[in-house]
């Protein structure tokens, strides 16, 4: 006699609930995947949005540069502000962001150039600046300053009321553009109006900046680069072999002019390129452009400034023209007979050349998904 099952032996319903199992944890899975790819795609488009928002206040604030992009040391009259890069040791070609970290193992190829200031005054072409300091907020002159401290990008600006003159007395407004041609009248800088000592501080810098001075967090890479006109530029091989495929074109500033890639290097196919100032040992071979050269032998740093000629005008520094020659002062051995030439100028430009252009590359990194990205802003000045 067949008898009828009433339900299921423990072995199916095992082999039941292990099915089940699989294919919920396979759709847990899934939704694990689409969710960290939601998270990761939501990460970069504010990664993206935060990175624009910084480039297009950078690119603004470039198009208000009040003064021209070129030496004013031997101008009899004041400029109308300054332009001032200061490039930092740090660059894209350090060997040191090429390599694996030892200790721990991870990749900080990713690293770049971060220590690079750029300040200068500015003229609004429409609505005034704002600022603080003794109830003034607004005026149509300004002066800013963009560097990286702590994986912060700071913007710190200062206002400049020169309708004000001696009234101005706070450390967040300044009285006149022409006053700042004198390096230790500007921000961040030490007082005194020599100008082989008023360099950048940039500890004093930070210190006068805050919360609101923030533009961008997890910046990475803050690189000012200026257009070399005569930098050659070389195409670069796979490999060593002769008849390896060209895989790119490099620069000078490059991270490939230095990183082993030299050999693989072919002929020069064309000239101009964005480098770092006194970027010489970047030079894939001969002598390199001015700018890419060290600058004038009274200065140790790397910067390019407009200047003025007032350090030579004026009653304390007027050993450039005073009538006297007293080239001993700065040069060696006797006079040479000429008066007032350029071995005498108390402030000679560090690079005595016009600016055609300049790029900055602004880097953020976003700290939880390890993305990566970087715009660059070009501003040029050839039309001065």
């Amino acid at each position: 006699m067949i008898q009828n099952r009433n339900g299921y032996t423990i072995v199916e319903l095992l082999i039941a609930m292990t099915m089940t199992l699989i294919v919920l944890g396979a759709m847990m899975a899934a939704f694990a995947w689409g969710s960290q790819k939601m998270h990761t795609g939501r990460a970069g488009v504010d990664l993206i949005s935060k990175l624009q928002t910084a480039t297009e206040l950078l690119r603004n604030d470039l198009e208000q540069i009040s003064v021209q992009a070129k030496p004013h040391h031997f101008v009899p009259t004041p400029p109308s502000g300054y332009l001032e890069i200061v490039e930092g040791n740090r660059r894209d070609t350090n060997a040191e962001d090429l390599k694996v970290n030892q200790l721990s193992g991870g990749d900080n190829s990713y690293l770049g150039d971060d220590d690079d200031v750029i300040a200068f005054t500015m003229k609004a072409t429409d609505e005034p600046f704002v600022g603080v300091g003794n109830g003034l907020t607004e005026s149509h002159y300004a002066q800013v300053v963009w560097f990286v401290a702590d994986r912060r990008l700071y913007r710190k600006i200062v206002l400049v009321r020169p309708d004000l003159g001696l009234q101005v007395n706070d450390r967040n407004v300044r009285k006149s553009l022409h006053s700042l041609g004198y390096r230790g009248q500007r921000l961040g800088h030490k007082n005194g109006r020599d100008p082989h000592t008023s360099f950048l501080q940039r500890g004093e810098l930070l210190s006068q900046c805050e919360q609101s001075d923030i533009v961008l967090s997890n910046v990475i890479g803050f690189d000012i680069k200026v257009f070399e006109p005569n930098a050659l530029t070389y195409s670069v091989r796979a490999d060593a072999m002769p008849n390896a495929p060209i895989v790119g074109v490099i620069s000078p500033s490059d991270i490939g002019a230095r990183s082993g890639i030299g050999q693989n290097l072919l002929g020069a196919v064309s000239r101009g390129a964005f480098v770092d100032l006194g970027s010489r040992a970047a030079s894939p071979q001969g002598e390199p452009p001015v700018l890419l050269g060290p600058p004038h032998r009274r200065y140790h740093e790397s910067v390019y400034d407009t200047g003025t000629s007032q350090y030579d005008n004026d009653q304390v520094n007027d050993r450039g023209n005073n009538g006297i020659d007293n080239r001993p002062y700065f040069g060696v051995g006797e006079p040479n007979g000429v008066i007032d030439d350029a071995e005498e100028k108390t402030s000679l430009p560090p690079y005595n050349v016009p600016l055609r252009g300049l790029q900055i590359s602004i880097r953020v990194v976003e700290p939880n998904t390890k993305q990566v990205r970087q715009l660059s802003v070009v501003k040029s000045f050839a039309a001065q």
